[in-house]
């Protein structure tokens, strides 16, 4: 288990240019407090506590201090789910794009959807020029499609069916965008494996030496490798 981390509330004047900034998307229930409460550390703690009233919605968004990796550099923004106020993806997308400076970019996306939903809402492939905005030219490698709940479904021969369908129907075109997929499985190691697919994309060649000091756990100045 990863030690609780300390965390402090932003706002979006407070970014700072080699901050990695992941947004949290999906519905109501999707579990989005509890993945950023799993990589923080903090069981229980809710992140709406952070809630930031905006002219065009409320963002909540905290600062990750004292990471070994990462230092105060890691930033966890959560965004309302789809069916807060009526919002869809793409006006969430638009208020994620209206609360960021226009000289930062989001280092990457996290979409969630409990794999116990049946029914199907929203259409994210919409969303690609939305995507790109945000994220720039990379921005397929920086969104991952993730499944959670996956620990309050009885039968996981259906859990196993419905992402497959949602592998071959509702997200085929993001996947073949190059859209990662995963699950959340209630820990940090599935959360935090999470995050580094959606780094993974930001991160250019590194040398062999930091790679294996990487390995070895020796700190790495990451706002020196993840680049915007």
């Amino acid at each position: 288990m990863p030690p609780p981390y300390d965390t402090e509330s932003i706002k979006a004047g407070t970014l700072e240019a080699e901050d990695l900034i992941i947004a949290f998307m999906g519905q109501e229930g999707s579990g989005k407090s509890q993945i950023i409460d799993t990589l923080t550390g903090q069981p229980g703690k809710r992140s709406h506590q952070g809630l930031i009233s905006t002219n065009k919605g409320i963002i909540a968004a905290s600062r990750v201090l004292n990471h070994e990796d990462f230092g105060h550099h890691l930033v966890l923004v959560e965004t309302p789910g789809f069916d807060f106020d009526d919002k869809s993806e793409g006006a969430i997308l638009q208020m994620m794009s209206d609360w960021l400076p226009k000289t930062v970019q989001l280092s990457g996306i996290i979409y969630l959807r409990p794999i116990t939903e049946i029914r199907i809402t929203g259409k994210p492939h919409r969303n690609f020029h939305k995507f790109g905005e945000l994220c720039g030219g990379q921005w397929a490698q920086s969104v991952v499609l993730v499944t959670t709940r996956w620990d309050t479904i009885q039968n996981s021969d259906l859990g196993e069916k419905r992402e497959k369908d949602l592998e071959k129907g509702y997200w085929k075109s993001m996947i073949d965008n190059g859209v990662a997929l995963d699950r959340f499985l209630n820990t940090p190691d599935s959360a935090w494996n999470i995050v580094g697919k959606v780094l993974k994309g930001r991160m250019p060649a590194v040398s062999q030496g930091d790679e294996r000091k990487r390995r070895a756990g020796t700190s790495i100045k990451w706002g020196r490798i993840f680049r915007k």
